[in-house]
């Protein structure tokens, strides 16, 4: 076959083009956006911008850093190792500033001298050879710097099992560095969390520490070399912790040293269940102290200590303790032990948290802390709260100003006692922003129990306290949706700024931290006043008051309702379950409250229509407390399947419990149950007696009566009074015609405890289909409980317990 010239020379051409493509990149100037590369980052850059890009075959890659085995590096090295495939090709090449590499331009190490929290700080640049952009350049002044180099390349490039015969690598130029030198969290999951937290650039966990007495009652500290080693390769510091200090006395330290053991008010009875704080004034107690420190300080890279002061002011009354301030006496004494346990470790810093017990006096406390003390803010009202309200106030504010290092202990979460959804970006950028404004150093977000059940919220709290002056809400919330592979990133940020909106106003306005508190308030007087019209007994609910608190008039909370509604549609179009199901759980709360108000405000109606009122009201929550029961259960089922934290359980429960107490009044007036099955009914009790003998016991009940039907049902523990309360160790229910002979159909073998701080607790059981189908006439049903009360070597005043066991069938398996 003939071949004409000019077709030759074209396939010539062709091989040629071919041999090059497979020799070098293609460089791609300018005809990106650089808005298709920043939208894959979390957090955003300070300062980044994309020139071009280069497509490189998938061989021709290859990753260079420098030498040594810091575990860190090793890290880098392993996220970028899918960019490691050649020996040539395009280079990632990785360098410190302390290496004094030729390549790295001296614009770049004179920005990352300059920028603030350089040791975090990195750059990237692209390299050119002969007008060829032919590699990227990653600079740090640390480990950890290019550790974050990585991670922001990472995210712009594909993941290994996307990789296919070539990648794109942006031309990117990036300058970058956190606003908060610390960010990181304490409690939830935290410590088994911590690559995850690590993804996002979160650099501190807060941990507790194991302390105790040996046999020789020598003072013992330790921590978990597992989260020690995952920590320190991920380049995330471990900050040990001592807790609260009049938490102490599970230590066994009064029971080995009496002495200090701190002189109760002689003016003031005590508690049967008293527990000492600690004298702050005998030496011993500075020496325990630093002999913890001691040994928390020789364990691997740790090199600071945070000290709990004590949650609540617990002053001692001996002679040298007496008219003297609790807690500057507590600070003096922490900061005494520290200084003798770091006559060791002479790189060692003290942490020192306030609480809602010391926040009358930390202009006290501020006036004695040594200058290298480093201080974090927490109150258990003041920084545990998600209302719109400041939380830095200006004591610390100024504090801060002055130079001082200054950490704060917010929640990122509804409330701290509840796991109830909370798409919140307004809510998370205003708290970033504030505290990257007031040149704080240090965040430690509190999301329990875990944060699979706030990821978005956790991952905002990273976003912004990196950038605080980045992204918009909206904006963030796009990319938030197009890394989590949401179909419609523009209608979820939609949704996510409306359901944010009235998410916080509920959590503003701590309805769900009350009612997990007192589940009865909304319809039970607290001080339970008596009149002949029930309805006048009805606590108030006021606009802008308790649980209408960030509802501040009556049309403000009919818009919220507007855009729950809104939210609720959007998360259908979008046909996202998790979205739904946070949607109903917002709207229903709002139709919760707006029930529990109508009930509340039937007593200014006239005598027929308050009724009227009031059943419409009782019939409102109920239905209301239905749908978020549901929908709160199917929301934890998506988010964190297979888990049921006991703060999760409770929330799910707790509009039950509202509802029964609107149903029990409601019953009061003569109105009948519409379905009695779903109200608690009692089936059981405990008292002192039945622990006499023998602090375990099992008690039973015959629920035959109760249980009519299969589906999900709840078995309440009811703490009513006593000293010490009642440890559940494990609920079965079973089928017989005895109880002898019965037979266990479902159980639950989990400890939880009941007594005067958490007065209930719930256990779910399942009921199947098969126990009906097969139960004979003989058969009965049974309830088994095994419990643990007061143990024999307490005082005799301190043996007491009552309380009561319930059953209701469940919500949690209705549907909308």
């Amino acid at each position: 076959m003939t071949i004409s010239g000019s077709l030759a020379q074209s396939l010539a051409c062709a091989v040629l083009c071919s041999l090059y493509l497979m020799i070098y990149p293609v460089c791609a100037r300018a005809q990106e956006s650089s808005s298709e590369w920043t939208e894959r980052l979390l957090p955003l850059p300070k300062k980044i911008s994309i020139n071009g890009s280069a497509t490189v075959p998938a061989g021709r890659m290859l990753v260079t850093m420098p030498e040594g085995q810091s575990p860190v590096l090793q890290t880098a090295k392993g996220i970028l190792k899918p960019f490691n495939t050649g020996s040539n090709g395009f280079e990632i090449r990785m360098v410190l500033t302390s290496d004094s590499d030729p390549s790295c331009p001296r614009s770049v190490l004179e920005s990352l001298a300059r920028v603030p929290n350089s040791d975090q700080a990195y750059a990237i640049e692209p390299q050119e050879h002969d007008g060829r952009f032919d590699g990227l350049l990653l600079v740090a002044n640390t480990p950890v710097g290019l550790l974050y180099a990585a991670r922001t390349l990472s995210q712009m490039l594909p993941t290994e099992d996307q990789i296919g015969e070539s990648v794109v690598f942006p031309g990117a130029s990036v300058l970058d560095w956190p606003d908060l030198a610390e960010r990181g969290q304490w409690g939830g999951n935290c410590t088994s969390d911590l690559p995850w937290l690590s993804e996002r650039k979160m650099n501190v966990v807060e941990v507790h520490a194991n302390l105790g007495f040996d046999e020789q009652h020598h003072p013992t500290a330790s921590l978990d070399q597992k989260t020690l080693d995952t920590a320190k390769r991920l380049g995330i510091k471990v900050v040990p912790i001592i807790m609260h200090l009049e938490q102490l006395a599970p230590t066994q330290m009064f029971q080995f040293f009496p002495e200090l053991a701190a002189t109760p008010d002689p003016h003031t009875s005590l508690p049967t269940d008293f527990k000492p704080a600690v004298c702050f004034s005998q030496p011993k107690a500075t020496e325990i102290l630093s002999q913890w420190m001691k040994q928390i300080l020789s364990t691997g890279e740790v090199t600071e200590i945070m000290v709990w002061l004590s949650e609540d002011a617990a002053p001692c009354f001996c002679t040298s303790c007496a008219g003297k301030e609790p807690y500057v006496r507590e600070v003096e004494c922490i900061q005494n032990a520290f200084s003798q346990a770091r006559m060791t470790r002479s790189d060692g810093a003290l942490r020192l948290l306030t609480s809602q017990g010391s926040y009358p006096v930390n202009d006290r406390i501020i006036e004695v802390l040594n200058t290298d003390t480093k201080l974090s803010f927490y109150d258990g009202s003041k920084t545990y709260d998600s209302s719109h309200k400041p939380m830095i106030i200006p004591l610390l504010e100024q504090f801060s100003a002055s130079g001082r290092w200054l950490g704060v202990y917010p929640q990122l979460t509804n409330s701290s006692r509840s796991v109830f959804p909370f798409t919140g970006p307004q809510f998370i950028h205003t708290r970033m922003k504030e505290f990257a404004d007031k040149k704080l150093h240090c965040l430690i977000g509190y999301a329990t129990p875990s944060n699979r059940f706030y990821e978005f919220n956790v991952t905002a709290a990273a976003e912004w306290s990196w950038n605080s002056k980045g992204r918009t809400p909206t904006e963030f919330a796009e990319v938030y949706a197009r890394r989590k592979g949401v179909s419609n990133p523009d209608r979820f940020a939609e949704w996510a700024q409306i359901v944010g909106t009235v998410g916080w106003d509920i959590a503003g306005s701590r309805v769900l931290l009350t009612l997990l508190y007192n589940p009865t308030m909304p319809v039970i007087p607290k001080d339970g006043k008596k009149s002949e019209n029930i309805l006048e007994t009805i606590p108030d609910m006021v606009f802008g008051q308790g649980l209408l608190g960030e509802f501040p008039t009556k049309e403000h909370f009919e818009e919220d309702i507007v855009l729950a509604e809104r939210a609720l549609h959007l998360a259908r179009i979008e046909k996202s379950a998790e979205m739904i199901e946070e949607s109903l759980s917002v709207l229903n709360t709002l139709r919760f409250l707006q029930g529990l108000k109508q009930m509340a405000d039937a007593k200014t109606l006239s005598e027929e229509e308050a009724l009227q009122a009031f059943v419409q009201g009782t019939a409102q929550v109920r239905e209301a407390a239905r749908q978020v029961t549901g929908a709160l259960y199917r929301w934890g089922a998506i988010v964190n399947p297979g888990a049921l934290p006991s703060r999760y359980r409770d929330t799910v429960n707790v509009f039950s419990k509202t509802a029964a107490a609107a149903t029990a009044l409601s019953s009061s007036l003569g109105i009948e149950d519409p379905s009695p099955e779903y109200s608690p009914r009692l089936i059981q009790e405990w008292k002192s007696e039945d622990f006499r003998n023998n602090p375990e016991a099992v008690l039973w009940a015959d629920i035959s009566d109760f249980v009519t039907s299969d589906g999900q049902f709840d078995v309440t523990f009811q703490f009513t009074s006593g000293a010490v309360g009642l440890e559940i160790l494990s609920v079965a229910l079973l089928k017989g015609a005895s109880q002898e002979g019965a037979t266990v159909f479902d159980e639950t073998r989990s400890t939880f405890h009941v007594g005067k701080n958490d007065s209930w607790t719930e256990y779910w059981m399942q009921v199947p289909k098969d126990v009906f189908r097969t139960k004979t006439s003989e058969e009965r049903l049974f309830l088994k409980c095994e419990v643990r009360g007061p143990a024999l070597d307490l005082p005799s005043n301190r043996r007491t317990t009552k309380g009561q066991i319930l059953i209701r069938k469940s919500w949690r398996d209705s549907t909308p």
